[in-house]
């Protein structure tokens, strides 16, 4: 085998060759860095991705100073090496995320590799508000938008109206409803179920969301609606993706216009009798029974209303034409409705009392309401009722006996089988001991004292689903009080670095809580951007750049001491306190 174990040598020999060469160009390469940054805009809430390329130099992963404006979430590295041109390339990326708007610098860095010194020039990137829509890099249109589409800009007060949510984007995905701040003047319903199509917008398909916020105005005048805020999230094509192929993701906040309703008061003007406040559209159906009965016997009046309206606030208006009837307050029943009670069957049942033989008729049932669509009162009456009410059984009662007066009508009363009800039926013979009992008197105190419990926490429940900020606010007191627990563990581990990020991270929910925004990315910038224009006290000022500065320092140098770190608690303790007990102001 003399010529394969040439043709293995010369193979060898190349291959031998081709490695030497690489090396030696390797190492007479010049050393070079860059910098680059994955886009030049970023919409504020976003983070850009710093990249520092090394060529032809073996450098550790380089630490990046305090930079202002930015706040480091993240870090990466990478290695490659081309055997053509023989150089080695190590790339190191930065997560970096803007704390203001504005035209922000990246400032130069400068490096030693060996006896070189590599610098980097400085980066402009520009940071705007969060938008209505997320511009698609080259693209005329953006790849995701949101709008806040109101049906009708005029309403009347107490008209059940909804206001839409369309959120437009090409890739991405919801985890969560809209937020739509709306004035006082608004009551708001639950979120009904999405729907969710698509769409094409100047040429370009889009996934369509639709959300449908039920909302009644309660007062009149001019009422804003929004801005509408959508969180999205994206893939992050600036970074790897996994080993099954999936991006990472990146947090997309987008906002719409704010939208001005006017509402109008309901009419003052010839109002019928029967209104009693019903704003929509609506049909009545009544029926009643018995129809033959005795004076003093109950009727059953049934009256359906079906239709579009705040059912709960429709009320069976008084029939002053039943006057010739006892009348009860009548009971009310929904049914077949969706969960605000906007649109279904609300049901009454009043029994009303004929008060004398010989009534021939119940006069119809009537019930007006204010058609918003026809911008007028309507009024709607059940039909009149026959009836055949005779005296009852027995006659009426009989005249009291007067001394030397005859009471003839006595003798003319008709005889009855049924035996004389006992107007006297002796001594009580129950033992007063029971009732007495503290164990029986206490568990007479269970039932309501259980309903009462119940009630509250119905009404517990009903508030935080109808006020985002106090469900804001004991989500992140339960946060605090489980990260106060975790950061005594911490410190009791010495465990430095996950200690600042959690100090950090209840801080900067906190924060974020009071003043209604997302506490991710929160600096010490906040606190002459935010919390000094909305009144806060400089000594809380001070304990929360305090504590800024002790996180952004632990980075550089970490504390070793379990003591120093026990230390920090009560200081973020106090501050916390000062937090919860500072309301900003509205100015």
């Amino acid at each position: 085998m003399p010529g394969f174990r040439q043709f293995i040598a010369r193979r060898a020999a190349r291959w031998f060759g081709t490695a030497v060469l690489t090396l030696f160009a390797a190492w007479v390469q010049a050393a070079t860095v860059t910098a680059t940054v994955d886009r030049s805009t970023v919409t504020l809430g976003e983070v850009v991705t710093l990249s520092l390329s090394f060529n032809g130099a073996q450098v550790g992963q380089p630490g990046l100073p305090t930079l202002p404006n930015f706040q480091l979430t993240g870090s990466g590295s990478s290695f490659s090496l081309d055997a053509v041109r023989g150089v080695a390339q190590q790339v190191f990326t930065y997560q970096l995320a803007p704390t203001q708007a504005g035209d922000l610098v990246i400032p130069s860095f400068q490096f030693k590799a060996g006896n070189e010194a590599l610098v980097t020039p400085p980066i402009a990137v520009k940071v705007i508000k969060p938008g209505p829509a997320v511009a698609a890099p080259g693209a005329a249109m953006p790849a995701s938008f949101v709008k806040l589409v109101v049906p009708k800009p005029q309403l009347f007060v107490g008209e059940v109206s909804e206001v839409e949510v369309h959120v437009y984007f090409q890739e991405g995905r919801l985890t969560q409803y809209p937020s739509v701040p709306t004035d006082p003047g608004f009551t708001v319903g639950k979120w009904p179920k999405h729907q969710e199509t698509r769409a094409n917008v100047s040429n370009q398909v889009y996934n369509l969301v639709i959300f449908k916020l039920p909302l009644t105005s309660v007062k009149s005048g001019q009422l804003n609606l929004g801005p509408a805020a959508v969180l999205l999230l994206v893939p992050d094509r600036a970074r790897r993706p996994d080993i099954f192929g999936r991006w990472p993701e990146r947090e997309v906040r987008m906002e719409s216009e704010k939208v001005m309703v006017q509402a109008l008061p309901v009419p003052s003007q010839n109002v019928p009798a029967s209104f009693a406040g019903a704003v929509g559209s609506f049909t009545l159906t009544v029926t009643a029974g018995p129809t033959s009965l005795a004076a003093g016997d109950p009727i059953t009046v049934r009256a359906q209303i079906r239709g579009r309206g705040a059912l709960d606030a429709v009320k069976l208006p008084p029939q002053p034409q039943w006057n010739d009837f006892k009348t009860y307050p009548p009971s009310a029943q929904i049914e077949g409705a969706d969960q605000n009670n906007f649109a279904g069957t609300k049901t009454f049942e009043q029994v009303v009392v004929p008060e004398r033989a010989g009534i021939k008729v119940l006069p119809p049932l009537a019930f007006s309401f204010f058609d918003p669509n026809q911008r007028a009162f309507r009024t709607l009456t059940g039909p009149a009722v026959p009836l055949n009410v005779t005296a009852p059984v027995g006659g009426y009662a009989a005249l009291p006996n007067l001394p030397g007066v005859t009471n003839n009508s006595a003798a003319a009363q008709p005889v009855t089988d049924l035996a004389h009800i006992r107007p006297y039926l002796g001594p009580a013979s129950v033992s007063s001991e029971l009732f007495s009992s503290p164990v029986f008197l206490g568990v007479q105190l269970l039932p309501p004292v259980f309903w009462l419990g119940m009630w509250l926490l119905r009404r517990r429940r009903e508030r935080l689903e109808n006020d985002p900020r106090l469900r804001r606010r004991q989500d992140v007191a339960r946060s605090i009080r489980s990260g106060l627990g975790e950061l005594r563990e911490q410190a009791e581990t010495k465990n430095s670095e996950a200690f600042f990020a959690t100090l950090l991270r209840l801080l900067q929910e906190q924060i974020g809580e009071r003043v209604d925004r997302p506490g991710t990315g929160l600096t010490e910038a906040v606190i002459e951007e935010i919390l000094r224009p909305a009144g806060a006290p400089q000594e809380l000022c001070d304990e929360v750049r305090e504590i800024f500065h002790a996180g952004n320092l632990a980075r550089y140098a970490p504390v070793k001491s379990s003591q120093e770190l026990s230390d920090m608690v009560p200081k973020l303790e106090h501050a916390l306190a000062g937090l919860q007990q500072w309301e900003p102001s509205k100015s």
